[in-house]
């Protein structure tokens, strides 16, 4: 009989560990992934600190204008704004992991919280605002969602606007 041969015992564990394996070759690329993504997000944050520690005027205070003597300022409230969307695009990226409670209550801060900061000051708003317009180096997918959460990103015009206005 065949199943008395352990050969046919061995084919059928081998073909059992290949989902095992699949699986296990897909959680190794997402972590690779996640690392090199948190890596670039840490270059991009030590970037946007630099330029305020050396009073520089970043790329993001050219566009909008901004004077000289307020780039050390500028800076330094774009690189707060630009850790604050980090953070939730290391929600948004691993939100499976997270799950649906924590995301949503990382995304009722950023409406209530992060939103309201941003509108109080024009320099922030003119940074979620080139944002907007560049579509920065953020994925499709996260700045579909960020403008659900952040509405003065979707909307052009958020600076006139009041957060309860807009609900």
């Amino acid at each position: 009989m065949w199943y008395c041969d352990p050969a046919w015992w061995a084919t059928l564990v081998s073909l059992g560990a290949l989902p095992i394996s699949y699986r296990a070759l897909l959680n190794s690329r997402r972590a690779t992934r996640s690392s090199v993504e948190d890596r670039v997000a840490q270059l991009a944050t030590n970037t946007n600190e630099a330029f305020a520690t050396y009073g520089i005027k970043t790329p993001y205070s050219q566009s909008p204008g901004i004077p000289k003597k307020d780039s050390k300022l500028f800076a330094a409230k774009s690189a707060l704004l630009f850790h604050q969307i980090n953070l939730l695009r290391l929600v948004f990226d691993n939100r499976d992991v997270l799950g649906n409670k924590a995301r949503q209550s990382y995304a009722n801060w950023a409406t209530t919280v992060l939103d309201p900061w941003i509108n109080a000051d024009k320099q922030l708003v003119a940074a979620l605002s080139m944002v907007r317009q560049t579509e920065d180096t953020f994925s499709p997918g996260f700045l579909a969602w960020l403008r659900e959460v952040l509405l003065s990103l979707s909307e052009p015009d958020s600076a006139t606007h009041s957060t309860k206005e807009r609900q």
